[in-house]
């Protein structure tokens, strides 16, 4: 692994919530490595003395980290002929511009005798924000999967955000286990994570949202063969409190949450043409509970809901019924290039209690799993 330079670290923009102090913005490693399944380790290298690739100013302005993969085909000479991205923490903040402008003035080695004109090479490039605070954000993923694999339940409530741990955020989700188990790896997945953590969003100096691939498998399969689960990743709320990074809430993914591109900057939001309305459930009306419930969905090429996962919850009442809902939902198709593709929605549903003289709707199904993609 050969080590180039810094970049620039500079300073960020506001959080969600609060501002992160200047101390914490850590100048950052820029590393490349061969790609795995690109080259080989034995393909050309880069040859010391290319200028480091900048950090983009809206991925800094986001406060995202995360490693950028890419592939590049090289003249003769070692000159650059193309840069290909394959991989980058969050689509939309520069990461792919930065990268693909960066890369394509750098010089590998040059061909010997015999190599054809073109060949290939690849690597990543890592954008870091904080190395200490991302390194204890992958510690604690590293012992989520080892707790969840042993199915330690001790442990993975060791992991667990409590509500003393913080003053600043004490929110609690349902226990780990429960949010493990509704993906769609259901009870028997074993958790194998990938060598890097893809991204890394800080909301604050204490609050992060991370996303983390992982290789699945079945626990009955073991560590090869046997039929993969269908679990790609892992979205993870962690916040930072009095014994240090901790879990809130953990989303298991399957490959169509991480292969469908997300609507918003590169990819226009889809126009929606039906729209369920969903009623406040007849359960909630004694309790009166209201609230706003966000929501991710997948909708396909044709405009199709396919998949609803809840982001933030009210009440498992009002999560179910928003749920439900937003399943009736169509979309027109959204079309990138000349293609209709599939993306992934977000969306929000609010409830208020019905006045006296409206009728709550009936019971929605109910959903078996706080987490559960429905």
């Amino acid at each position: 692994m050969q080590r180039f330079g810094a970049a620039e670290g500079g300073r960020l923009g506001r959080s969600r919530e609060r501002r992160l102090p200047r101390a914490f913005l850590v100048a950052l490693g820029l590393a490349l490595g061969p790609l795995q399944g690109v080259g080989s380790a034995d393909g050309p290298k880069p040859l010391p003395g290319n200028k480091p690739c900048p950090y983009p100013a809206r991925a800094q302005a986001q406060h995202v980290a995360g490693p950028v993969w890419f592939t590049v085909e090289l003249r003769s000479d070692g000159t650059v002929a193309s840069v290909e991205i394959r991989k980058v923490p969050d689509r939309g903040l520069g990461f792919e511009e930065a990268v693909r402008a960066c890369v394509g003035g750098w010089l590998f080695d040059p061909a010997q005798g015999g190599e054809a004109p073109l060949r290939s090479s690849g690597g990543e490039v890592r954008f870091r924000l904080n190395t200490a605070e991302e390194s204890a954000i992958r510690g604690l993923l590293e012992s989520l999967a080892a707790a969840w694999n042993s199915r330690d339940m001790r442990a993975l409530g060791e992991l667990a955000l409590r509500p003393k741990d913080s003053p600043n955020f004490n929110r609690v989700d349902h226990p780990l286990q429960e949010q493990l188990k509704g993906g769609p790896g259901g009870e028997s997945w074993q958790m194998a994570l990938t060598r890097e953590t893809e991204s890394i969003r800080f909301l604050g100096p204490d609050l992060a949202y991370a996303r983390q691939r992982c290789q699945p498998r079945s626990a009955s399969a073991g560590a090869t063969g046997g039929d993969a689960v269908d679990v790609a990743a892992l979205d993870v709320l962690v916040a930072k409190g009095a014994r240090g990074w901790r879990l809130v809430s953990v989303w298991p993914l399957g490959a169509i949450w991480v292969d469908s591109p997300r609507a918003g900057t590169d990819v226009p939001m889809p126009r929606r043409i039906k729209e369920t309305k969903v009623e406040y459930p007849a359960l909630g009306a004694q309790a009166r509970i209201q609230g706003t419930v966000a929501l991710e969905c997948v909708v396909s090429a044709e405009g199709k809901v396919r998949e609803v996962r809840i982001v933030r919850g009210v009440h498992p009442v009002l999560d179910a019924a928003a749920l439900e809902g937003v399943r009736q939902w169509e979309f027109a198709p959204t079309i990138v290039g000349d293609l209709a593709v599939p993306v992934v929605v977000p969306a929000t549903v609010n409830f208020l209690p019905p006045t006296p003289e409206q009728k709550p709707s009936a019971p929605p199904p109910r959903a078996t799993r706080p987490h559960e993609v429905l």
